[in-house]
């Protein structure tokens, strides 16, 4: 492969990395300037414990989607393991729900939201499976190397997540209304982007990998979900000490901060966005020039 047309590639899914970052920047100063601290802290824990359990409900398996996509030559063995990976975080965000609902729903309720709101917990949910989604189709986008697609669903997903604040400021500053309103956008995105990039995955029988197969994915993403939650943890750690006194203020005015702090990561982001789909799609053919990069990439902060 000429580098001319691996940096072509690289440059086709960092536009809209650049596209989102342009809009952040934009936007996160006037969320600072129209919302109560207190009401951004509730609004950012709940996006956030929302994004955790994204990860946590797919169990690794949206790496698996990843890694394995490529060695599959039959469009019915992707769909199935797109398939496979999907239902599976939806069926476990929803056995999540219904624990926590008959157990410990006063605690967790309390602890989000510093307030008994049953009906959150539910749109929690909503957000969760709703995120689920967009990730596999996101990742779809980008292992059929479909960049516009992979641009669109980058854009939706910023807008509902920082635009949308800004919308829904005009009337209230509400963190109830505002995640409400979140989510609703949120769970359209996904719907049309599933129906947009899946239709034909969607259309097949559901038809599970076979056992072999099954445990083959679950062994190469189950040890990756460690790592995982220590990122989170690392990220999420502080807002959650917070929490537990009830400080929302705080958690608003370090999440604000973590943002900007986010912005600079830019270049990593750009990278990252097609880097992984590149190794798992040209790990045989393209051994040396992966090597050689990779070398380059560890070098760099030293």
């Amino acid at each position: 492969m000429k580098i001319r047309t691996l940096v072509k590639d690289f440059a086709k899914f960092g536009v809209p990395t650049i596209i989102t970052t342009l809009l952040s920047i934009f936007v996160i100063p006037i969320i600072a300037w129209v919302y109560p601290a207190d009401e951004y802290g509730k609004i950012n824990l709940f996006c956030s414990t929302g994004t955790m359990l994204c990860s946590l409900c797919l169990l690794g398996l949206d790496n698996a989607y990843l890694r394995f996509y490529h060695d599959y030559k039959e469009n019915k063995d992707k769909y199935s393991l797109f398939k496979y990976a999907l239902f599976s975080g939806i069926l476990i965000s929803l056995l999540l729900f219904s624990i926590v609902s008959l157990f410990i729903r006063d605690e967790i309720s309390n602890y989000l939201f510093g307030e008994t709101a049953y009906w959150l917990l539910f749109i929690l949910t909503m957000y969760v499976i709703a995120s689920i989604s967009l990730r596999m189709t996101s990742l779809s986008s980008r292992l059929e190397t479909d960049a516009k697609l992979f641009g669109y669903q980058q854009v939706a997903n910023v807008l509902i997540s920082k635009v949308i604040f800004v919308a829904v400021a005009i009337f209230t500053t509400r963190y109830t209304v505002t995640v409400t309103v979140i989510t609703i956008c949120l769970c359209c995105a996904s719907f049309f982007f599933l129906i947009r990039t899946s239709r034909e995955r969607l259309k097949k029988p559901l038809v599970l990998p076979l056992k072999c197969e099954r445990k083959k994915y679950i062994l190469y993403a189950l040890p990756i979900m460690p790592s995982t939650l220590m990122l989170y943890a690392n990220s999420l750690c502080a807002k959650y000490i917070l929490g537990c006194y009830g400080d929302y203020s705080t958690i608003g005015i370090l999440a604000m901060a973590t943002s900007f702090a986010h912005i600079f990561a830019i270049i990593t982001n750009l990278f990252t966005s097609y880097w992984s789909v590149f190794v798992f799609k040209n790990y045989e053919k393209e051994n040396k020039l992966i090597k050689d990069i990779q070398h380059i990439v560890t070098m760099l902060p030293y």
